[in-house]
């Protein structure tokens, strides 16, 4: 009786912690499969990026440059310049940061042309079809006829007149530059130009030449452009 009663109870015993260990090991196998915190978040980016309003991460708008389009033609106006009064120019941008380029044009005393390097030192702006900026420095050499006062009202009795020669300038200027995605591009220089070579004044009295008597006009001009041009 004690036997049989003692194995019953061994059976008993050792049948219900056989099925705890198989839960135990079921849970066990459940807890392995949960996927971590980093593994989520991958999952949920590379699932969710299709649907994100701004899109992937290699969608972002890169910045424009200037050299991207190599050549531009425009026009430029002097506002109050001595330089020059209406002109053309042709200049090709061999960096983003680098222009160079070339003009013809008039100024109160007659025609002018020059050869100048613009240089951006600072550049901004350019997003998609945002304003591309930036801010220059200009070199310039200009060759023009020189005239003397652009308005006079004297005769015979103010004496001799400087009315011209052949001057070589060198200017130098500041300015902005801006540029739409469409190639328009706008631009304004404030500087100063100096005669660095010359000939000889002539000089009139009335209209009868004369020699010339003191010193001539300033070799000292001021330098206003403000310029409108397209890219090629």
């Amino acid at each position: 009786m004690s036997k049989s009663l003692l194995a019953l109870i061994l059976s008993v015993a050792l049948g219900s912690v056989t099925p705890a260990h198989g839960s135990e090991q079921i849970s066990y196998e459940f807890v392995q499969e949960l996927p971590t915190d980093a593994a989520y978040d991958n999952h949920f980016l590379a699932s969710s990026s299709d649907q994100l309003p701004w899109g992937a991460p290699d969608t972002v708008e890169k910045r424009r440059h200037f050299d991207e389009r190599l050549l531009q033609v425009g026009a430029n106006l002097g506002l109050g310049s001595q330089v020059q009064l209406l002109g053309v120019f042709a200049e090709a941008n061999v960096w983003d940061r680098l222009a160079v380029g070339g003009g013809a044009g008039v100024s109160f005393w007659g025609p002018e042309a020059s050869g100048y390097m613009r240089f951006r030192p600072i550049v901004w702006g350019g997003e998609g079809r945002d304003l591309l900026n930036a801010i220059t420095l200009r070199a310039e050499y200009t060759i023009m006829h020189q005239g003397g006062e652009l308005f006079s009202f004297c005769d015979e009795a103010c004496g001799a007149q400087f009315v011209g020669r052949t001057a070589q300038l060198g200017a130098l200027s500041v300015g902005f530059e801006h540029q739409l995605w469409s190639g328009w591009t706008f631009r304004y220089d404030f500087g100063f130009a100096h005669v660095l070579s010359a000939t000889p004044w002539s000089c009139q009295v009335g209209h009868a030449p004369a020699l010339c008597d003191g010193e001539g006009p300033s070799n000292d001009m001021m330098v206003t452009l403000f310029g409108v041009s397209h890219t090629l």
